[in-house]
């Protein structure tokens, strides 16, 4: 719980600084042109590396709320997880002149970009702008961990200005909702130094990043690393200029400061875990009378415990033997994390997809848990040779102590969390000890990649797609510039074989069969154990119009119709 003091002082030190040209009491004389130039005040926790929606590295944790405001792709997924048509005038149509599947087993989609689409530069946006990109992303010492997408991309084509050809190798099935995994690059800005200039050079490009150029509804105005990004409507938006006229984005990696700044007024909204849960009931109580502000309980990603298993980092070793996972995975409490940082309220996981699947049943019958049982646990470790010593911790025949170490992200949250793991750990006869990754070594892919022993982090997500995150393509490596999610190198002929299937197989109920055995063996092999869903709330100033509540999906995008948003 935030303390009293605490609060009263950040709203003495923010309180006078009110966002836009007009205090509270203005409001009222405001002429309606005035009203629209205020400006939105948002606050994350996470500073991007790049605003690309498909940039060249990652940030180590989600920042689609920010990249949002600067991007367009062919189609835009609502907060249901729906796709829209975005720059294209629709979606590709199975088995239509738009989406032809041939004997052979590739594919062939088109998509017709909408008429007199612009770069924010003013520049005209053309097909090839997509096929450059195609180069881009399928040039191997620059491309970050490729999505099983651009793998099974064959040649893209632009006949005319307006149409782009995909000639895919094989069969995919969400070929027709490409989402951020396919995104123009501006041949005007990138053509020449990706022809002329070297790798590092292409990357380390402002274009990426200070000198940002996108089709979405913000252009870049000015960053201020490590502060914030400043940003103007973009006119030429596709789906019209937002109603919005500025933006600004302020990276706020203090939970506190977020809320003390957003009871304070001096931001307008929080997203992105600037909060958590506990900061959320502090709004709800404050709010429930006054009505000033809105929160949004959304339901994130798994959180999870991942276990290294290249055996030239791996420490200690015996994290190799599957049995000692299970004895890992017996020795949490899932509800005591639900207890301790959610009273209750978070849903343990058994599983990496949102609770809401259209199988759930059929999976939660399919895959192996492994409830709390401390004394499974030791019987597993029995099993390699491990006993406890009079301090009641596990040591193996030769006398060696078990001792690992647990990464995660600083953070109250976070912190609280690791140090219930530790502290069940402990109890159970694991040594286990944490280290906490600052948000400045969270943005280095090649020392994410090196933990020695366990790793909390969180993924998965709304539909089998998210089971990616553990294939081999997304093996953080120095070729693709230490990029993905599957930061333990796991590796499995036979997950590798039911992610090829199930991206190749077009029947939903296949498709669904496929998911749940992957489902399954992640559960048997235990690379990452999940212990509950995540909360990540949002919240607004009701001054604010546009936010919704969006469906049971994990990590919705909460900002997809930003250009709609309004004031009261």
């Amino acid at each position: 719980m935030l303390p009293l003091l605490a609060l009263a002082l950040g709203l003495m030190t923010t309180g006078c600084a009110r966002p836009g040209p007009a205090g509270e009491g203005q409001r009222g004389s405001q002429a309606p042109d005035a009203r629209l130039q205020r400006t939105l005040v948002t606050a994350v926790r996470v500073e991007p590396v790049s605003l690309a929606s498909r940039p060249l590295q990652d940030s180590g944790q989600t920042v689609r709320f920010t990249t949002r405001f600067f991007n367009a792709e062919l189609d835009l997924v609502d907060a249901r997880d729906v796709a829209r048509p975005y720059l294209a005038g629709a979606l590709p149509e199975l088995n239509s002149e738009s989406w032809r599947v041939f004997p052979d087993g590739r594919m062939e989609t088109t998509h017709r970009l909408k008429p007199n689409l612009t770069w924010q530069d003013g520049a005209a946006l053309s097909a090839r702008d997509f096929v450059f990109a195609s180069e881009v992303y399928g040039r191997a010492d620059l491309s970050p961990a490729r999505s099983r997408a651009q793998a099974l991309m064959g040649d893209v084509l632009a006949p005319d200005d307006r149409t782009i050809v995909i000639r895919w190798e094989g069969l995919y099935p969400e070929a027709n909702m490409l989402r951020d995994d396919f995104q123009a690059l501006p041949r005007h800005v990138l053509e020449t130094p990706f022809r002329q200039d070297s790798p590092d050079a292409v990357a380390g490009h402002p274009f990426w990043t200070t000198e940002y150029l996108g089709l979405g509804p913000y252009r870049i105005e000015r960053w201020e690393p490590g502060a914030q990004i400043d940003a103007v409507a973009f006119p030429g938006h596709v789906l019209g200029a937002p109603r919005i006229d500025r933006i600004v984005i302020r990276f706020v990696s203090d939970e506190n400061t977020a809320l003390t700044n957003l009871l304070a007024e001096s931001v307008h909204m929080v997203a992105d875990r600037a909060i958590r849960d506990e900061h959320a009931q502090i709004l709800n109580r404050e709010w429930s009378a006054n009505k000033k502000g809105v929160v949004l309980p959304l339901i994130s990603n798994v959180r999870y415990v991942l276990t290294q298993f290249r055996p030239e980092v791996v420490n200690p070793s015996i994290l190799l033997d599957v049995r000692v996972r299970k004895a890992l995975a017996h020795s949490i409490d899932k509800q005591a994390l639900s207890d301790g940082l959610f009273e209750g309220q978070a849903l343990v996981a058994d599983r990496f997809l949102s609770p809401d699947i259209p199988y759930r049943g059929e999976a939660d019958r399919a895959v192996t848990t492994y409830p709390y049982d401390p004394r499974r646990s030791e019987q597993l470790m029995q099993e390699v040779g491990y006993a406890k010593d009079r301090d009641g911790m596990f040591v193996s025949a030769r006398g060696e102590r078990f001792n690992s170490q647990v990464w995660q992200l600083s953070g109250a949250q976070y912190e609280r969390e690791v140090a219930i793991f530790v502290d069940t750990w402990q109890r159970a006869g694991f040594d286990v000890d944490a280290f906490m990754l600052s948000p400045a070594q969270l943005r280095d892919g090649r020392l994410r990649a090196s933990f020695p022993g366990l790793y909390i982090v969180q993924g998965g997500g709304s539909t089998e797609a998210r089971l990616d995150f553990m294939t081999a393509a997304l093996t953080p490596t120095a070729a693709n510039r230490y990029n993905g999610n599957n930061r333990g190198g796991w590796l499995s002929p036979a997950y590798e074989r039911l992610w090829s299937e199930l991206n190749t197989t077009l029947d939903r109920t296949q498709r669904n069969a496929q998911a749940i055995e992957m489902l399954k063996l992640l559960s048997d092999e235990l690379p990452a154990i999940p212990t509950y869903f995540n909360i990540a709330p949002a919240a607004h100033l009701a001054m604010l119009t546009g936010p919704e509540m969006p469906a049971r999906v994990p990590d919705p995008l909460i900002n997809w119709n930003i250009h709609e948003w309004d004031w009261r």
